[in-house]
């Protein structure tokens, strides 16, 4: 942030920025804290959400797991070329930028090409390889480099002590890349790992019609990225013969490196479908991804 500072203080901070780290290592408040300096505004506290400035749009995708769309980039580009109101810059933020659909990257293009003087426009992404190449060469990068997992557990149990000691809490932690900030929110909200549902798929027990359900409380892209996290522990666990850390892992550990290579490419399938433009129907996702996990333990 220091050299974000001085590079502003001196005019030579580039006009278009890619802030890029994992999900939940709190890349939002690096592009919050420059918000405050490019507008000289004092940090009293407030969310950027809940700030009404003239000069200032913080976007973020109108839902969880929603795409970005052409209209909001139209409204953005609008913003760029109007003259600051209450000072010499202004700024906007595209909070998950790799949400933008393929109408909507490519409206952002024009903007980038040419930013207007005085403009700052700071794109925050989890998934750069997700962002057009042509819009990342335009943009100055970034790296938020995550912590160590020892460390984000740490500071959790010390943020929420009691929350952090429920059942869960481990496997969580791992599910979530033991980002600090996502998981203090996963914890407070009581959420569940998402490996309970894939090891009650294993088990056979329970239809899948019921085990979908309990996943309609996460996104159909979260659901997937939580299993998919799941799924390469077990790979390694398999490749490396020998038992791994989380449980589910050791399970699929002991499952042939074909089978989970296959249910891999499933997942990788699935989660193009869900960021292409096909608005697929999320509840039908999961419920085949599902059974795809029930034929490792009894195959078709």
């Amino acid at each position: 942030m220091t050299k974000l500072r001085a590079a502003l203080a001196q005019e030579r901070l580039a006009h278009a920025i890619v802030l890029h780290g994992p999900t939940g290592w709190c890349v939002e408040h690096l592009a919050r804290a420059l918000v405050f300096d490019v507008l000289q505004l004092a940090d009293d506290g407030r969310e950027v959400s809940e700030i009404a400035h003239p000069d200032l749009r913080w976007i973020v995708p109108e839902g969880k797991g929603e795409q970005i769309k052409i209209d909001v980039i139209r409204m953005l580009a609008e913003f760029a070329v109007h003259t600051p109101q209450l000072g010499t810059r202004k700024v906007a933020v595209l909070i998950d930028a790799d949400a933008m659909n393929e109408n909507a990257a490519n409206a952002l293009l024009k903007t980038l090409e040419e930013p207007p003087a005085g403009t700052y426009i700071v794109l925050v992404t989890s998934a750069l390889t997700e962002l057009l190449p042509t819009i990342r060469s335009r943009c100055m990068r970034i790296d938020v480099v995550p912590g160590t997992a020892d460390d984000a557990i740490a500071w959790v149990r010390r943020a929420d002590p009691a929350f952090a000691a429920a059942a869960g809490f481990d496997q969580l932690a791992f599910e979530l890349g033991h980002a600090p900030a996502r998981l203090l929110a996963a914890v407070r909200d009581q959420e569940s790992p998402v490996a309970v549902l894939l090891e009650a798929a294993l088990a056979g027990k329970t239809p899948i019609v019921a085990v979908a359900e309990h996943a309609s409380r996460f996104t159909l892209d979260e659901f997937i990225a939580r299993a998919m996290r799941c799924l390469a522990a077990g790979m390694a666990a398999s490749m490396n013969a020998r038992p791994s850390e989380v449980a589910l892992a050791s399970q699929l550990g002991r499952t042939p490196a074909r089978q989970l290579a296959h249910l891999w490419d499933a997942h990788v399938q699935a989660r193009a479908l869900v960021r292409g433009t096909s608005n697929p129907n999320p509840r039908l996702v999961v419920e085949d991804l599902l059974m795809r996990w029930r034929a490792l333990v009894s195959p078709a």
